[in-house]
């Protein structure tokens, strides 16, 4: 109950007011732009790796955001949706890796709740940035290799697969 709790109150805190304002906000410029530049099939240079752009340029075709726009100085708010989920899924998959560390249930609910109310992880969590993706896929592969270590046969190949991805 705790981890359904946790992941409610994360959600809440990351899609509440989501859309306010109604403007672009600090670096979203960029990463919008870098999203665009991949719909629109347009060459530009960027020094950081692409998944999380890709990710935000998949999430803009899902919900029909046109290339024009993301290269354009109009907002586009809908894209940060894909963070603010990021961000929601952060807290249940750090009180998991607090489990799989073997703390109790009372540390790992009061640890997911401090970093539920992180305010750099929640503001990161609901602009247009990589950050909160970054962090859930490295927690992901962290989580996904401390179960690897408790299980045997083909579960634990499939876990230790799923440290390869993203992250």
């Amino acid at each position: 109950p705790e981890l359904i709790v946790l992941t409610l109150l994360a959600a809440l805190t990351r899609f509440w007011g989501l859309w306010q304002p109604n403007a672009v906000v600090f670096d979203e410029v960029y990463f919008k732009e870098f999203a665009g530049h991949y719909l629109s099939g347009t060459y530009y240079f960027d020094v950081h790796p692409p998944l999380g752009k890709l990710l935000l340029a998949a999430w803009g075709w899902i919900a029909q955001v046109p290339a024009q726009t993301m290269l354009g100085t109009d907002p586009a708010t809908v894209l940060r949706v894909l963070p603010a989920l990021a961000g929601t899924c952060i807290i249940p998959v750090f009180y998991l890796l607090l489990r799989q560390l073997k703390a109790s249930r009372k540390v790992a609910t009061l640890g997911a709740a401090l970093l539920l109310l992180d305010n750099a992880l929640l503001v990161e969590s609901r602009f247009i940035l990589m950050d909160s993706m970054l962090v859930l896929f490295v927690l992901g592969t962290v989580v996904a290799y401390l179960a690897a270590r408790k299980h045997t046969g083909p579960s634990r190949y499939w876990l230790l697969g799923l440290t390869g991805l993203p992250g």
